[in-house]
């Protein structure tokens, strides 16, 4: 235990020595799941509160507590750990303290531990707010804190701050060891399956889509809900590695087929494997597709410009029907400025209380079947300049 302490404050000191002010390190980074999807925001208004209740006393509670670390027969307590973890600032004696509490507090007999409080997300909470995904690693791999960080919403967090810093590796190294927690389980980590898809697609190399790959197979053996976001990181990634024609059966198994992603991901694949006459009934079912409501259904201007592009080199006769319908989707607002690229790597929005029933949903194994949306056909006026 003490030499895995002293490995964790050595690493600790070195990193808390960076002394960039947080804003600008949140500014300069992207995210894939909103602050407030990790409670970050809760987070920081109970800091707010613990500095209001610490107001002068901080330091005296800071030397108490370096007292107890420093005392073999005193404890850390609920209470003790709980205000640290909302005190502390990125400086090198915060952390410092901050690691002797949290490895005091782990060791400690668990027979004097009567609190139900679950410390693993508040622990990575800060963590993320400090900025030290380093620390974050090693925490989370440290045999000694075992099921401390056991908690969905631990990995997600975790995961999120690695990503922000590109350390998709190491992302990579999280998922295998989380994903072996969960192999005969309920409860699977959809979060950081399109967390671990997500650092795929960013490292793309040969090998991490061979590593995304071989987890679609394993989770469609085993019958699992593969969620829409994890499966548009996959496909892209094939694309990128020219094996569009893994894209398209990728692509095509997914339920949700009616979101802009999924639609040009499509569009992009049968592209690069110069499949134009299977675009055509996409941009048809689009331009056809009438629902109260529902917003028109479109396309992203690069990959419009990519598909007439291809067209041009191949010598595509002028009266085929996809340069018609290309055009009705111009003349009707179809073609967004956005990018493929910037849309897929948009920030996810969750809901704390969506996710917390979603969560309970899956522990009792229950994965509900999106029901399926009435399209209704119509005599659209844009289609009939067609005929």
């Amino acid at each position: 235990m003490a030499a895995a302490m002293r490995g964790l404050m050595r690493l600790n000191v070195n990193l808390a020595s960076n002394t960039l002010l947080r804003n600008n390190l949140l500014n300069s980074c992207r995210f894939l799941y909103t602050e407030q999807s990790l409670g970050m925001q809760g987070y920081e208004n109970s800091r707010l509160n613990f500095r209001n209740q610490f107001l002068n006393v901080e330091n005296t509670f800071r030397t108490k507590m370096q007292e107890v670390c420093d005392t073999e027969s005193s404890m850390i307590f609920t209470e003790d750990l709980k205000s640290m973890l909302h005190l502390a600032q990125k400086k090198p004696e915060d952390i410092e303290l901050l690691v002797k509490m949290l490895t005091k507090f782990n060791v400690q007999n668990k027979d004097l531990r009567f609190g139900t409080f679950i410390f693993g997300p508040v622990v990575m909470r800060t963590f993320y707010y400090l900025d030290e995904p380093d620390l974050a690693l090693t925490a989370f791999k440290d045999p000694q804190f075992g099921n401390f960080f056991e908690q969905l919403i631990s990995y997600q967090i975790l995961l999120c701050l690695l990503y922000k810093h590109e350390k998709y590796i190491e992302m990579r190294e999280v998922y295998d060891l989380i994903k072996n927690k969960y192999l005969d389980g309920a409860l699977y980590p959809r979060n950081a399956l399109i967390l671990v898809m997500a650092a795929c697609y960013k490292e793309d190399t040969p090998e991490t889509l061979e590593y995304a790959l071989n987890i679609w197979r394993d989770l469609n053996k085993r019958g699992e809900f593969i969620m829409r976001r994890a499966a548009t990181f996959l496909t892209a990634l094939a694309i990128n590695q020219n094996m569009p024609h893994i894209a398209v059966e990728i692509v095509t198994a997914v339920r949700e087929s009616r979101y802009i992603d999924i639609r040009c991901l499509k569009v992009t694949a049968y592209t690069e494997l110069k499949r134009f006459t299977e675009i055509v009934p996409i941009f048809r079912s689009s331009l056809e597709y009438d629902r109260p409501n529902s917003p028109k259904e479109c396309y992203f201007s690069d990959v419009i410009e990519k598909l007439e592009s291809a067209m041009a080199q191949e010598n595509i006769v002028e009266d085929f029907e996809l340069y018609k319908l290309i055009t009705l989707l111009k003349n009707n607002n179809r073609i967004l400025p956005e990018t493929l690229e910037r849309h897929l790597c948009a920030e996810i929005r969750q809901d704390a209380q969506k996710r917390k029933q979603r969560n309970q949903e899956m522990q009792g194994n229950f994965f509900p079947q999106r029901r399926q949306l009435s399209v209704t056909r119509s005599n659209r006026p844009v289609l009939r300049e067609l005929l």
